[in-house]
């Protein structure tokens, strides 16, 4: 593998970690796993205000360790 490749897999700059979002929503895709619309908006929401990536992942797990979550 070349090193531009190699660094898209380990990469912590945005544009590897959107590059391995989109790998990820593809191959979710092929296995037939649907995406969440509204956790997907959740996410963008996240993103667009500015919330650290430790404070995404705390109302992430939150919300899906919730039994009343999916409603």
């Amino acid at each position: 593998m070349d090193e531009p490749a190699k660094s898209k897999f380990a990469s912590e700059d945005r544009a590897s970690k959107e590059w391995r979002r989109a790998q990820m929503i593809e191959n979710n895709a092929i296995e037939g796993v649907t995406r969440d619309p509204s956790l997907s908006a959740m996410v963008t929401e996240m993103r667009e205000a500015g919330t650290s990536t430790e404070a995404q992942i705390a109302r992430l797990l939150q919300r899906h360790s919730r039994p009343d979550a999916a409603e």
